[in-house]
C-alpha cells in the first residue's frame, strides 16, 4: 500500500466505513488512513475507488478510511445517489449488508455535520430506503443478519435503523407510517451530536452525573430536529427510553401517552445494545439478550409483551 504523509490532524477527520463504499465511489474525496495516530493520504480526490483498492483495504485487515470533515457534504451527496441503486439488484443479504454499511457513514457524517442542508439529505436517503423495503419485503427479514459489532454511534444508529425498519414492515407498516418509522429510527439518537466526546466515547461505564448529561441526548434530538422542521421524526427521538411503567427517561411517560413509533424503536434499542459490543461489558449473543429482555423489561412491565413476541417472531423469521 502506498501512502503520502499530509499535515492534518486526525481529529480533523471522520471514519467510512470500507464495507459502505462500493467501485466508483468516493471520486471527489481524498482518502486517508490513520495508523499510528498519524493521517497518510491513501487516494487523492479526482481518482475514484477501485475494486483493487477495496481488495488492498479488506486484504490488509482495514475496515475504516478517513476523510476530511469538512468533505462530509460531499460523501451525503455521493450516498444520496448511492442509495437508490442499492436494491436495484436482486436482494440479498450482500446488497443488506451495503444498506447498513452505507447507513453508517450516512450517520458518521450527519453526527459530525447536523446542519439543515445535511438532515434533508439524509431524510431523502430515508424516504427511499423506505420505498425500496415495501418494493423488496425481503429485505426486512435479512436486517436481523447485518448488525455489526462496534462502539461506535453511527453502528449503533445504523443498527438500530435497519432493525426498526424491518420490525416496522413485519408489523405491517407501509406508506407514509412505515417511512416515519424508517427515518424516525435514523434520526432517533440525533441528539448525542451535543454530548461531550470524552462521554460519549468513555471506555468504562459512566458515572451517574455522566449518565444524566447522556440522558439529554432526548431532549437534545428533539429541539434538533423542531429546529430544522422535522417535527413529524422528533417524537421517536424524545420518547424511546420512556416505559411503560413510567421509569423511563425524560418526562416518565407511561402506557399509551408514549407515542406506538417511539414503542418500536425503543424494543429495537435495547436488543441492539445488549447484543452490540460496549465497553464495560462483553456483548450478549441474541438468545441470550431476548431472554434477559423478558425478564428485565417485559415481567417487569416497561415494555409491551405483544411487542416483545412480535419482534421474536421477527428476529426469527426466515432463519432455518
Amino acid at each position: 500500500m502506498s501512502f503520502l504523509n499530509i499535515n492534518i490532524e486526525p481529529s480533523e477527520l471522520i471514519p467510512v466505513e470500507v464495507d459502505g463504499l462500493t467501485e466508483g465511489a468516493a471520486k471527489e474525496l481524498d482518502i486517508f488512513l490513520v495508523p499510528n495516530k498519524k493521517a497518510v493520504l491513501y487516494k487523492k480526490a479526482g481518482v475514484p475507488i477501485t475494486e483493487k483498492h477495496l481488495k488492498e483495504l479488506r486484504e490488509n485487515g482495514i475496515s475504516y478510511v478517513y476523510i476530511r470533515r469538512r468533505d462530509c457534504s460531499i460523501l451525503i451527496r455521493e450516498l444520496e445517489e448511492e442509495v437508490s441503486k442499492v436494491f436495484q439488484k436482486s436482494v440479498n443479504i450482500e446488497v443488506v449488508k451495503k444498506w447498513a454499511g452505507k447507513v453508517i457513514n450516512l450517520a458518521e457524517a450527519i453526527l459530525s455535520t447536523p446542519t439543515q442542508e445535511n438532515l434533508k439529505a439524509a431524510h431523502r436517503v430515508t424516504q427511499k430506503i423506505s420505498e425500496s423495503i415495501e418494493k423488496n419485503p425481503q429485505v426486512a427479514y435479512l436486517t436481523a443478519f447485518v448488525l455489526k459489532k462496534d462502539i461506535s454511534t453511527s453502528v449503533h444508529i445504523s443498527n438500530v435503523h435497519t432493525l426498526s425498519s424491518g420490525f416496522a414492515y413485519h408489523l405491517g407498516y407501509k406508506g407514509k407510517d412505515l417511512e416515519l418509522i424508517v427515518t424516525g429510527s435514523f434520526f432517533h439518537d440525533i441528539g448525542k451530536v451535543k454530548v461531550p466526546d470524552h462521554i460519549l466515547k468513555k471506555p468504562r461505564r459512566l458515572s451517574p452525573r455522566e449518565f444524566e448529561i447522556v440522558k439529554k441526548h432526548t431532549l437534545w434530538g428533539y429541539e434538533i430536529l423542531n429546529k430544522f422542521s422535522f417535527k413529524r421524526y422528533a417524537d421517536i427521538a424524545l420518547s424511546h427510553h420512556e416505559f411503560l411503567d413510567g421509569s423511563g427517561y425524560p418526562h416518565g411517560l407511561k402506557g399509551e401517552q408514549i407515542p406506538e413509533e417511539a414503542r418500536l424503536v425503543q424494543i429495537c434499542d435495547i436488543y441492539e445494545a445488549l447484543t452490540g459490543i460496549r465497553p464495560y461489558r462483553d456483548a450478549e449473543p441474541p438468545f441470550s439478550a431476548l431472554s434477559l429482555m423478558k425478564r428485565e423489561f417485559v415481567e417487569k412491565e416497561k415494555i409491551d409483551i405483544e411487542l416483545y413476541k412480535e419482534f421474536v417472531l421477527f428476529l426469527h423469521k426466515n432463519r432455518k
